[in-house]
């Protein structure tokens, strides 16, 4: 019997940085990553007009779109088509913690399919 296709999934993730530090907030208690930190993320391809319009509802006050970056990560039964934009913020949005990179690395581990875009 074939294997099953994997469900194709569009995200868009937000790499949110003000004074240095990132936005990321935890992951609801059901479904994939259940429970863990992740970066902001939409489940939707947005262009980046649109990226900057969402950083703005979550009250984060865009400054500058950094940088684009497109990532494939494939799950057992998922595969995530994601792009991501890195936006400088002026405030801090209240909803988010607002982590170091340091502490990204030891206290608020983030899954492979959101590290990957701290990489760049």
């Amino acid at each position: 019997m074939p294997k099953k296709e994997k469900r194709q999934e569009k995200r868009t993730v937000f790499l949110l940085e003000c004074d240095g530090a990132y936005a990321v907030c935890k992951r609801t208690e059901k479904g994939l990553l259940s429970g863990l930190w992740q970066l902001p993320n939409a489940a939707e391809a947005l262009s980046p007009a649109d990226a900057l319009k969402t950083a703005e509802a979550f009250g984060a006050k865009p400054l500058e779109l950094q940088k684009e970056v497109h990532k494939t990560h494939i799950f057992t039964h998922i595969v995530w088509d994601m792009v991501g934009y890195h936006i400088l913020c002026s405030v801090k949005a209240d909803g988010f913690i607002w982590a170091t990179p340091q502490e990204l690395e030891t206290t608020y581990a983030l899954p492979t399919a959101f590290r990957i875009f701290l990489e760049e």
